[in-house]
């Protein structure tokens, strides 16, 4: 993921640093830290393209969540540019219960945007261990 983050192969809205300083682990926030140029500020354009999402699909929000998600702006930051998100999340549907109707994979789905989990990222990028 550092190779990654300095070859500028993946980028994330502002608001998953600050999300990652809230919710993150002391590991992750000092990764986070210390990549910080992957996280793009947010511009009028996502900061409306996220507000259209939350708006077309109120339940994206975890009603339990203590800090501003960063899920909007993540699914707003690759329709705008064209990119693919990498998310741990699963739809809604292989959920049993689930306690919100929509996630990442959900949204992505219904807006044609490419949406893949970690695993698919470590096959695409043939890393091995």
């Amino acid at each position: 993921m550092t190779a990654l983050a300095g070859s500028a192969a993946i980028c994330a809205p502002e608001r998953v640093w600050e999300e990652i300083r809230h919710v993150g682990s002391s590991d992750l926030i000092a990764w986070a830290r210390a990549n910080r140029g992957i996280f793009r500020p947010h511009d009028i354009a996502i900061q409306t393209e996220a507000n259209a999402i939350q708006a077309k699909y109120p339940g994206l929000i975890d009603p339990f969540a203590r800090h501003d998600e960063a899920d909007r702006y993540i699914i707003a930051l690759a329709k705008l540019r064209g990119l693919v998100v990498v998310t741990h999340e699963t739809s809604a549907r292989s959920k049993k219960n689930p306690p919100r109707s929509h996630y990442i994979p959900d949204v992505c789905a219904a807006e044609s945007i490419r949406c893949m989990n970690f695993v698919d990222l470590m096959r695409q990028q043939k890393w091995s261990f």
